[in-house]
């Protein structure tokens, strides 16, 4: 945490069960930072539109940047999947531009998925 404070920017992935504190970190992160907390939840990003997902994701990256904020990807597990077993081209996709704008974002984010096969996982369900 005293990092975070000091470099003023940097890159979490949290991983947890279901209330294990996730969410309250970020909150707590962002509230010492003195900045904002954007919290989108996978099922807010998914397109049923090929390229839609994708756009939302710039978005999306694009708003935390320009408001200086704290940017929380709730249940990102679902957006992950392995590239080498994609079936579709949409699928890699997501993927890919998910971590392009990781990798890309210089400001604040903090990434929390749940566990595979956990219980309280909505691996299955839509984004």
């Amino acid at each position: 945490m005293q990092r975070l404070t000091r470099r003023q920017r940097g890159r979490l992935c949290l991983h947890g069960l279901p209330g294990s504190g996730k969410t309250a970190l970020a909150r707590h992160l962002a509230e010492r930072l003195g900045r904002k907390l954007i919290t989108a939840h996978a099922s807010s990003l998914l397109d049923k539109y090929v390229g839609g997902t994708e756009a939302k994701l710039a978005a999306l990256f694009e708003q935390a940047r320009e408001q200086n904020a704290v940017l929380l990807l709730d249940e990102v597990d679902t957006l992950l999947m392995q590239r080498d077993n994609g079936m579709q081209s949409w699928e890699i996709s997501h993927t890919n531009e998910l971590l392009v704008q990781i990798e890309n974002f210089r400001g604040h984010s903090a990434r929390h998925h749940q566990p595979r096969g956990q219980p309280g996982s909505r691996r299955n369900a839509p984004l």
